[in-house]
């Protein structure tokens, strides 16, 4: 184990500096202008390439 810390690149904290146990979820949506709506289906556009 000791030997793949070596290889980490990126950690990631949560708000409270302590690490997830469980995959993010999406929470809220601000669009900044644009719907709801638009900014979820543009980044599911993104997604699916």
């Amino acid at each position: 184990m000791l030997e793949g810390l070596g290889k980490i690149t990126l950690a990631a904290f949560d708000k409270t500096g302590t690490l997830a146990q469980r995959p993010p979820t999406l929470t809220d949506v601000v669009g900044f202008g644009r719907s709801e709506r638009d900014v979820l289906a543009l980044a599911a556009g993104l997604e699916t390439g």
